[in-house]
């Protein structure tokens, strides 16, 4: 039996970066570029395979695949929406942490053959999409209606009422993100 490890931290140490300063509003204007959108489909594949694969050759052999899906559904998101740089970062926060739940979740129900995973591979989308979600409605004065974003992927709208409260009852409902770690996340994506 392989022992999980639990979610991995994205902020990375930053102590010998020097801070680009930039005002938060102007960062929440910044459309997320190419480059960001490759290096968060990175991070996301990365922490969400963490949690779902039993061992490292399952994660590597997965990874690439998963990487490019999320590109392309990054992308998506960014035509249909003007996808901000701050809103991936946060996307990717809250990704992290709804990980990192599921971690220490699976860990204290180890020895429990009748555990189910909440993060499975039929269901990443649908967490990605919720963060998204979750994002620009924390950080946008006019945030797209869940209707809009049911009818984008095709889903009901009922669903995806019960998945986002699915989602911050999940995460306690605590999704404000620090603004030390958002500024080492920004930085992250800037280098």
């Amino acid at each position: 039996m392989s022992v999980v490890e639990p979610a991995p931290q994205i902020v990375p140490n930053f102590a010998e970066v020097k801070a680009t300063v930039v005002p938060l509003e102007d960062v929440c204007d910044m459309t997320a570029n190419d480059r960001q959108l490759i290096l968060a489909s990175s991070a996301i594949a990365h922490i969400v395979l963490k949690v779902i694969c039993t061992d490292q050759e399952e994660l590597q052999s997965k990874f690439e695949r998963m990487k490019q899906v999320l590109r392309n559904f990054f992308e998506f998101v960014r035509l249909a929406t003007n996808l901000s740089l701050a809103e991936l970062i946060y996307s990717i926060w809250l990704v992290s942490r709804f990980s990192e739940k599921e971690a220490e979740n699976k860990l204290k129900r180890m020895n429990q053959e009748q555990y189910v995973s909440v993060i499975q591979e039929s269901n990443i989308g649908t967490v990605l999409l919720v963060s998204i979600e979750i994002s620009q409605k924390l950080l946008r004065d006019h945030a797209k209606k869940n209707t809009y974003w049911a009818h984008l992927f095709d889903l009901s709208v009922e669903n995806f009422n019960r998945s986002e409260a699915a989602y911050l009852k999940w995460l306690d409902y605590s999704v404000w993100l620090d603004e030390e770690i958002f500024n080492e996340m920004f930085q992250a994506m800037l280098l």
